[in-house]
């Protein structure tokens, strides 16, 4: 079975795989990897990529696991990564009808990273309509053919079929950004290209 890191607002190329690979494991035991999907997203801001990431409580002298990782609320992260959605997505097709929804996830308190990353990718379940088969381990999961924690969801992927974003009149097609690009881009239709596109 395949195993997975929980991902905040996960890259277009982590929800095809989790797709591909399902019924799948979502590793909560696994040593927390900083600067990784678990804890940041990449969105597409009218100056390029624009990183947003989730403070998180941890002693850097200590490891621990992806599943027992606290969110920090002294700062007003939630709030900032409404804005900046906003201010990047505006102008897409499908914001108003989308924006709401994904507004109420990002405010919510979660004390756990790992409880906000599942709400979201319920979220994104039911905005696509599709069944995501996922089983959270609390225990270890050894090393499979199929194991995708030490995997670079930022990565580009190579011939991925372009699709019209907020900014493409003026600037080149950016690829695997997270999710929301391409659910404000494509509303509905983001279903079919996650399943038509697979690796």
């Amino acid at each position: 079975m395949a195993v997975f890191p929980c991902a905040y607002f996960p890259s277009i190329s982590y929800l095809k795989l989790l797709y591909k690979f399902q019924p799948c494991t979502i590793d909560l035991k696994e040593n927390f990897v900083k600067q990784s999907i678990r804890n940041r997203c990449e969105i597409l801001s009218a100056n390029g990529r624009l990183k947003l990431i989730v403070p998180i409580q941890h002693n850097k002298l200590i490891k621990v696991s992806s599943g027992e990782i606290k969110i920090d609320y002294t700062d007003r992260w939630q709030t900032n990564h409404c804005r900046a959605i906003h201010s990047a997505y505006a102008h897409a097709p499908y914001f108003e009808d989308y924006f709401p929804a994904v507004k109420e996830c990002i405010m919510e308190v979660h004390d756990l990273l790992c409880h906000k990353n599942i709400a979201i990718l319920a979220l994104f379940g039911e905005l696509l309509d599709l069944q995501f088969d996922h089983h959270l381990a609390h225990t270890y999961t050894k090393e499979t053919k199929d194991d995708f924690r030490s995997y670079d969801f930022f990565l580009p992927e190579e011939g991925v079929k372009p699709y019209q974003q907020v900014f493409s009149y003026t600037k080149a097609f950016e690829e695997n950004l997270s999710l929301l690009d391409l659910v404000f881009n494509e509303g509905p239709f983001a279903r079919n290209w996650i399943l038509t596109n697979q690796k």
